[in-house]
């Protein structure tokens, strides 16, 4: 199997759309797969090619679990989070063809001339709004999987992925920041006991947003496991950019009151999801930990915030 070039992109998107492609180019978000943006005369598509190896590596990075039928189990998570998530306001990318000898799915556009939260971010703006549908959304997710336990994988698999994922997004995270006083703090973690179907990687660089509508894209970590890595990892990206842009943190605040606000409202009738704060703050704590540790570190991270990123996390998972 090898990666798709532009020429070869564009007869396959052209073979299964009557439309003519006017640009290809290369996404540069995420280190697992390649993912293309597909300008064409009838809109915008997204080819996603998964290889045997990741797009982008570090050694932590090489710990997270790499099925080469990723995308497969990317396509039954967009199917079950749609039939889960009945509301018109969020938007799934439909599926318009999944290749499996090159191990490639065309997708359609869910931005609608959207920004990411992440670009939000990269413009100096909070938006609570964004935050509140995220939370409505992510609950809604969270309280109706509860009524449907359709499997994505085995039951045995999944244990495994969500054990690798929670591992890459914790105690590794923990592990490369060096705060070894905390990790022999760290509380026994109920490893996929949860019966919850969660995003894997709710994070604002996929998560776009206008007015009232949100749409969603990249489904591939989606499993069965605790709800509070979802709002946790999620929360993590607004406190990194409350140090990262102190100026931002009564709107970043705000922003995460009104996101647990809205989970809260979606899930108030399941009596199985019940916030407890240790918890949310552990996957808050490894998450900022997650994100200047385990992947490349983003060009806003300076020597001085990195100190305040340990003193945080510290705070959080005492």
């Amino acid at each position: 199997m090898k990666r798709l070039h532009e020429k070869e992109i564009a007869t396959l998107v052209t073979k299964h759309i009557d439309t003519d492609v006017l640009s290809i180019t290369l996404v540069d978000e995420g280190n697992l797969n390649y993912v293309y943006k597909v300008r064409t005369t009838s809109g915008n598509y997204y080819c996603k090619q998964a290889l045997p190896k990741f797009r982008k590596t570090t050694e932590s990075i090489e710990k997270l679990p790499l099925d080469i039928n990723r995308l497969n189990h990317e396509i039954k998570a967009i199917t079950l989070v749609g039939k889960l998530v009945k509301d018109n306001r969020f938007l799934l990318p439909k599926v318009i063809y999944f290749e499996k000898r090159n191990n490639v799915v065309i997708l359609e556009d869910v931005a609608r001339k959207m920004k990411t939260i992440k670009q939000k971010f990269e413009k100096g703006v909070i938006d609570p709004l964004d935050a509140r549908l995220a939370g409505a959304f992510l609950g809604l997710q969270h309280s109706q999987s509860l009524k449907d336990t359709t499997q994505i994988r085995t039951k045995q698999e999944n244990r495994q992925f969500y054990r690798q994922v929670i591992y890459f997004r914790t105690i590794l995270s923990i592990e490369k920041s060096g705060l070894k006083e905390v990790l022999q703090k760290n509380f026994e973690l109920p490893m996929g006991s949860s019966s919850v179907l969660i995003n894997g990687d709710f994070s604002p660089k996929q998560i776009y947003c206008g007015g009232e509508r949100l749409g969603i894209c990249d489904f591939e970590f989606v499993c069965r496991g605790d709800f509070h890595y979802d709002l946790g990892f999620f929360i993590a990206h607004y406190e990194l950019m409350m140090l990262i842009k102190p100026r931002l943190i009564k709107d970043a605040k705000r922003a995460i009151d009104e996101f647990i606000k809205a989970y809260s409202v979606k899930t108030k009738d399941a009596s199985e999801i019940e916030i407890n704060n240790k918890m949310l703050n552990y996957y808050i704590g490894t998450g900022i930990l997650n994100r200047v540790y385990a992947v490349p570190r983003d060009k806003n991270i300076s020597d001085k915030i990195l100190k305040e990123v340990n003193q945080r996390a510290k705070e959080l998972l005492a």
